[in-house]
């Protein structure tokens, strides 16, 4: 057989230089091993040229590539595309990136991160699965599911912080490499995840996607809870309050202060307690007016409420006209209109049983409504049990109060009474005992003289003294309530005027002296020996008296 190779250089005259075997090779008699030659046979003979070798697909021999039907993105965390997966039929896959609208199969370089990697940022329960077909069918289901390239045996353990503080759930295919992957995932994610959690394919689907095969979206989604039924409650329900160092949750918000310190902040409850006529009422008023977030005389409580979240209060205690009255005092300490998100309601003509229903359907309906729930005032809180004395009643009604509290992320303050004629300031019953143990801050009341003092009986942060709690009393020309300062500021502003009368005696006669005149003088005038004239000096300077450059003391 003439080599086309040689013809075309003038030589293989003969027409006898290639010889063309059974098995499909060929060979030039005049030039066998040059390679350059034979590439010019194969491009002058195309028919000639050998058929392609077989490839490795999912690390086993595979015939030729078929054509693509689908291909996988896969996506960083912002989107952007990093490769993509191509999935050939007869089944096989490669990994690969497009160059411009060129494909180049290789992924060297290139990072590799989970499948569906934006939807896993933003989800608190992820379930893997074995590959990218099934997280497509679990994802068409509103379910955020992912995988890793390469199938079974390929997760890689760097991607754990990915999955930190999420509910996994693990669904692998229904063989042993799929079971095994299951288990090399689960260790990998252990102290990273939230939660891990398994659910078995059963026989014969092989995997989550031939198990759902041909069911409506609701029949599949009737399956998938079918499945999420091997997981035990109780794993669910231990699993998302395990402590985790490496996770640790925001830190708690302040919803309410007195001055300074914080006594409300989301999931605890909170409580008001005093004798009757003690001022509550006008305390639970200045808790709305502080919620506003403006200026006012709010009796020393702050607060804010910028993103507009549902205030509720439900007062089961006064008539129509003492409610109106206590919530429009609120708004007027502030100067404001009624906003949208103050819910106020009287509830004394509702029968005791209802008052928790209707905590409840409230609590679902404001945050539905404005997007959260600021806080919760019940004035008062022993009308929502029929006996406050009946200690499985106060219990279970101090357990739903709690919570109601974690659930729908907020505080709820508890205004109650103390015990009439107690003099020990104790609240009434088992209800409010058991209140007072779960409570993050006891708020009492106390008057005496037409003042009242607020300050903390029992609390886990904010430790209040009598001397240094807020004071309010009744003003007759405002019509409400009025901050009169803190025991602890009058005694500042009292010390202040006695020193200064001091100062003002020392300093008549003569306008500086030394050290020793002026403790001498210091012990004239107030009838003290040397140590008490020392420590007074010390309150002396620097405000009412200063040491000048020469070393003389003068009056400030």
């Amino acid at each position: 057989m003439p080599c086309p190779a040689c013809r075309e250089n003038g030589s293989d005259k003969s027409g006898e230089h290639l010889a063309v075997f059974p098995s499909g090779k060929f060979a030039c008699a005049v030039h066998p091993r040059d390679k350059a030659h034979n590439r010019r046979i194969i491009e002058l003979r195309p028919e000639l040229a050998p058929p392609p070798p077989p490839f490795i697909g999912n690390g086993h021999k595979s015939r030729a590539l078929g054509s693509v039907i689908a291909e996988y993105p896969y996506l960083d965390e912002t989107g952007k595309e990093l490769f993509r997966v191509r999935r050939y039929d007869p089944k096989d896959f490669r990994q690969g990136h497009y160059d411009g609208e060129k494909w180049i199969e290789s992924i060297k370089g290139i990072r590799r991160v989970p499948y569906r990697m934006p939807q896993i940022s933003a989800a608190d329960t992820v379930w893997i699965v074995e590959g990218e077909k099934d997280a497509d069918t679990l994802a068409a289901l509103d379910i955020v599911a992912t995988c890793n390239a390469g199938g079974a045996g390929k997760w890689d353990p760097s991607w754990s912080h990915h999955f930190a503080g999420k509910q996994v759930i693990l669904c692998g295919d229904n063989d042993e490499p799929g079971r095994k992957h299951v288990e090399q995932i689960a260790a990998t994610l252990e102290g990273a995840a939230k939660a891990i959690r398994r659910v078995s394919i059963p026989s014969p689907a092989k995997d989550i996607s031939d198990h759902l095969a041909g069911l409506s979206d609701s029949e599949a989604r009737a399956a998938i809870g079918e499945l999420l039924r091997q997981l035990d409650p109780q794993d669910e329900v231990l699993d998302a309050r395990r402590f985790d160092l490496a996770n640790p949750p925001p830190p708690a918000r302040a919803i309410y202060c007195v001055g300074t310190a914080t006594i409300a902040t989301p999931g605890n409850l909170c409580v008001i307690a005093a004798q009757p006529k003690a001022g509550k009422s006008a305390l639970v008023g200045a808790f709305i007016a502080a919620a506003t977030g403006m200026a006012g005389d709010t009796l020393g409580i702050a607060s804010g409420n910028p993103d507009g979240c549902a205030l509720i209060h439900f007062d089961t205690e006064q008539s129509p006209a003492d409610h109106h009255a206590i919530v429009a005092t609120a708004l007027r300490r502030v100067r404001l209109d009624q906003p949208s998100w103050l819910r106020s309601y009287r509830l004394a003509d509702v029968a005791t049983m209802k008052r928790f229903q209707l905590l409840q359907h409230e609590l679902d309906r404001a945050r539905r409504d404005h997007g959260g729930i600021h806080s919760v005032l019940l004035d008062g809180i022993a009308d929502f049990v029929a006996d406050p004395n009946d200690a499985e009643e106060a219990f279970a009604a101090v357990d739903r109060l709690h919570r109601l509290a974690v659930q729908f992320d907020t505080t709820i303050v508890c205004v109650l009474h103390f015990n009439p004629g107690s003099d020990f300031n104790k609240t009434r019953g088992h209800l409010g005992s058991q209140l007072e143990r779960k409570a993050e801050t006891n708020l009492a009341l106390e008057k005496a003289e037409g003042v009242t003092v607020v300050y903390t009986k029992l609390a886990r942060h904010a430790h209040i003294e009598k001397d240094a709690g807020a004071r309010f009393q009744w003003d007759e020309q405002s019509g409400m309530h009025v901050s009169c300062g803190t025991l602890m500021a009058e005694k500042a502003e009292a010390d202040d005027f006695h020193l200064q009368a001091i100062a003002d005696e020392i300093f008549t006669s003569k306008a500086a002296m030394r050290y020793s005149e002026l403790k001498q003088e210091v012990m004239r005038i107030r009838h003290v020996k040397e140590g008490a004239a020392e420590k007074t000096i010390k309150k002396l300077v620097p405000k009412f008296a200063r040491k000048g450059l020469m070393g003389m003391y003068e009056k400030a």
